[in-house]
């Protein structure tokens, strides 16, 4: 056994082994903490996917409505996530949830319902606004983003 200083410095790390066989569709918890500082630390919940089974790509358009947006107005960002369809796979409706930025500012988010999301944004200032929706994916589908363009004018 090395006690000095040297020696007990170069130790190699502890390892932690994962089970060699998981039945599909089983999720692991791993803690972000190793055991030693599990009791002073918080853990940092994170779930890994095993389950073999690739996320279904997406698409994702917005519109705004109304454009071009009188001063004062309000302006509807309406979004459709559609699949990249596969042969042999069943189509399913996107769920989860799209947020709304503009300029890496969270202006909000909507739940995205059999595919499609609404958000409404009250008072946009006058100029041209380019606000990213980005889609995070579910249990089955990727996610995706867009960037849609509206224009707020001056009332005449």
């Amino acid at each position: 056994m090395l006690t000095d200083r040297f020696h007990a410095a170069r130790r190699p790390a502890r390892r932690h082994r994962l089970p060699a066989v998981l039945a599909a569709g089983v999720m692991i918890a791993i803690p972000a903490v190793p055991p030693a500082a599990a009791a002073t630390a918080e853990p940092v919940p994170g779930v890994l996917d095993v389950s073999g089974v690739p996320l279904i790509p997406t698409v994702l358009t917005a519109t705004a409505e109304p454009d071009p947006v009188p001063a004062g107005g309000p302006v509807t960002v309406q979004v459709r996530i559609a699949e990249l369809r596969r042969p042999g796979v069943a189509a399913r409706d996107a769920a989860g949830e799209v947020t709304f930025t503009e300029f890496g500012t969270l202006l909000g988010a909507a739940p995205v319902v059999h595919g499609n999301a609404a958000f409404m944004i009250g008072h946009p200032g006058l100029a041209v606004h380019h606000v990213r929706v980005a889609y995070g994916g579910d249990a089955t589908h990727g996610g995706s983003a867009a960037t849609v363009t509206f224009t707020v004018t001056a009332a005449r």
